[in-house]
């Protein structure tokens, strides 16, 4: 089982992953949720996810060996719909959520062990030939591919091309398992004794792998591409934010490869990303309407209004607690949380099911969702967008508390605290919306919104408590007017979103 095989990798580690045993798969196999209360479910759902998680992940310590070690299936379904492919954006954000236990847990050797299959199938993935190009193509313009089959073989099927968002999310990912190696694992790989294994160093990872995804990051960033959705070709703010990161993360790799002049095109060309996320020319920020637009084009055509979860998405995939981070829009951002501000409360109008709940509620894509989960009528709520929506008040909260950092509130926040977080007329009664206030940190005040943050953080999990499958798993959606689970079983990336939540929130009660 994949728990047992996590538990046997333990004796070689020190840390905290193997103070506690995880329990076997046969302890799973009649689990049902404990619905009494949300404190009980998440003390158990977080091994249920991981389990879930590693299911759909190929690797010879695992459960599922289907596919090439590496694979990464968006869900075991293969019909109504068909999931089961491996997407290069779906699969890099998978496996931030395991180095985030990774990286929790000091360098787990069974975790590792499946990071470097999935490096090695990225670098097989990299040179297939695909209807988007080859690998030898300009800038290799065959890595905008999104998906590809199980074994490895090129999807030669119509779909939404090309993706700009998975080289760099890969890049990212796989720039960050080599950091983890230098300060986790005294810079030693695990896999580069095995057979078929196409490196044998961190530098052949930087220069075969990771490198080749930036060169096209840096080759297509101001092209126009589909969204993380498939759905639209044009500007994306999830897409500009995720290259961003990923050339700003690899300056310093490159460096320590000595490979400067590399390294200083990635910084020239992250500084020219952020300036282009920021302002008039990328068009994201719309002071009009004081939010994030995910699609400028689609605004410009009168076919969207603009919000979309992707804009909270982005910023929390790319800027992990406890980091310091050059790429901007962090979820602190007050465009960032007016955008998160208005879809909740578009959504809460939106889909019936959040008629129950008076805080947080079921988050969908976006308002003029169409896709049901398998086909098109009426958009519902997805239990990743509502897993990474309770994670927003949960970083505002540990980034203030763990720095000691003042909360800033202002015209454009003001709705979001005011209505969700706390009363301002109790913290200054001639305080105006059109006013801007400081939180000192340490004062009443400042605990009083921080534990305010985690308990609106904890109203999106009651949603996902109140309508999860008994068994532990997550599907893709929940229906707008029953909030029956539809769309794909056991989605990879709800899993992943669930505990990223999970982590995010353990770790701020921490502090």
């Amino acid at each position: 089982s994949v728990f047992a095989a996590i538990v046997s990798a333990l004796p070689l580690q020190e840390g905290p992953l193997n103070k506690r045993a995880y329990p076997s798969f046969e302890a799973y196999s009649n689990y049902k949720v404990d619905r009494t209360d949300l404190e009980t479910f998440l003390d158990k759902q977080k091994e249920v996810s991981l389990y879930y998680l590693l299911q759909n992940i190929a690797y010879p310590e695992g459960q599922f060996n289907n596919g090439v070690p590496g694979t990464v299936i968006a869900s075991p379904s293969t019909s109504n719909p068909d999931y089961y492919y491996q997407w290069t954006r779906d699969s890099a954000i998978t496996f931030l959520t395991v180095l985030s236990e990774l990286e929790d847990n000091n360098f787990n050797t069974t975790l590792a062990k499946a990071v470097e299959y999935y490096i090695n199938t990225s670098y097989n993935l990299q040179r297939t030939s695909n209807p988007s190009g080859s690998f030898d193509d300009e800038n290799h313009k065959g890595l905008g591919e999104p998906k590809f089959n199980t074994d490895g073989s090129a999807y030669t099927g119509a779909w939404g091309r090309p993706q700009n968002d998975g080289p760099a999310l890969r890049a990212y990912a796989i720039s960050r398992y080599l950091n983890d190696v230098n300060s986790l694992n005294e810079g030693k790989l695990v896999l580069t004794d095995s057979g078929d294994i196409n490196f044998s160093s961190t530098e052949d990872i930087y220069k075969n792998i990771i490198k080749p995804d930036l060169e096209y990051v840096i080759g297509y960033w101001d092209s126009t591409g589909f969204d993380l959705w498939e759905e639209n070709q044009g500007r994306h703010f999830f897409t500009s934010l995720v290259q961003q990161k990923a050339l700003a993360y690899a300056v310093d790799i490159a460096k320590s490869f000595d490979d400067g002049d590399f390294a200083n095109t990635l910084s020239s060309t992250a500084s020219t990303l952020e300036s282009y996320l920021s302002g008039s020319d990328g068009g994201f920020v719309n002071t009009d309407v004081n939010h994030i637009v995910e699609n400028p084009d689609l605004l410009q055509q009168n076919s969207r209004q603009g919000l979309d979860s992707a804009t909270y998405i982005g910023p929390l995939l790319t800027h992990d607690i406890g980091e310091s981070s050059s790429t901007p829009f962090d979820v602190d951002n007050e465009y960032v949380l007016q955008s998160y501000y208005l879809l909740l409360e578009d959504n809460k109008d939106r889909y019936s099911v959040n008629s129950a709940y008076s805080a947080g509620a079921a988050i969908g894509r976006y308002p003029e969702d169409v896709y049901n989960g398998d086909g098109s009528s009426e958009g519902n709520p997805w239990f990743l967008a509502t897993a990474y929506a309770a994670q927003v008040p949960y970083k505002l909260a540990y980034d203030a508390k763990s720095a000691s950092n003042d909360i800033t509130i202002n015209k454009i926040n003001y709705d979001f605290f005011n209505k969700y977080i706390v009363d301002l007329s109790t913290i200054n009664s001639a305080y105006q919306s059109s006013d801007s206030v400081t939180i000192k940190s340490g004062s009443d005040e400042f605990n009083t919104v921080a534990d305010n943050l985690v308990t609106f953080g904890d109203s999106f999990l009651q949603v996902i408590l109140d309508h999860i499958n008994d068994d532990g798993s997550l599907n893709e959606q929940l229906n707008r007017y029953t909030g029956y689970s539809t769309g794909a079983y056991s989605l990879t990336w709800s899993s992943g979103a669930l505990l990223e939540a999970i982590r995010l929130r353990n770790k701020v009660k921490a502090l």
